[in-house]
């Protein structure tokens, strides 16, 4: 995968604090660029467990959809699939998450 899509899921998914202190290398796009963004977040905010628990925990705290919500069922199916690709960039094989992911 580019690298400057590597940065663009990874600016998608960030918020907050996590977001302020990487927010200017997302003007770079490059290899570099992403390995320095991603060797600062997991400084400062944790490792890779952490970071997949807290997409998994985003996904739990949703609420219930009714089968019959057809627009909020398909929100979030393309989301979770949005997940698992940040897994994949992210390099957290979700077998392994899943493994240590306690709810």
């Amino acid at each position: 995968m580019k690298p400057s899509d590597r940065m663009y899921y990874l600016k998608k998914y960030l918020k907050g604090d996590a977001y302020k202190v990487v927010e200017g290398y997302f003007l770079l796009n490059t290899e570099e660029a992403y390995q320095e963004v991603k060797g600062l977040l997991e400084e400062r905010f944790g490792n890779e467990f952490q970071i997949a628990k807290a997409f998994r925990e985003r996904l739990h705290e949703w609420k219930k959809i009714p089968a019959c919500d057809d627009i909020t069922l398909s929100y979030v199916n393309a989301s979770y699939s949005n997940t698992l690709i940040s897994f994949t960039l992210l390099g957290i094989l979700y077998t392994k998450m899943d493994r240590n992911y306690k709810s």
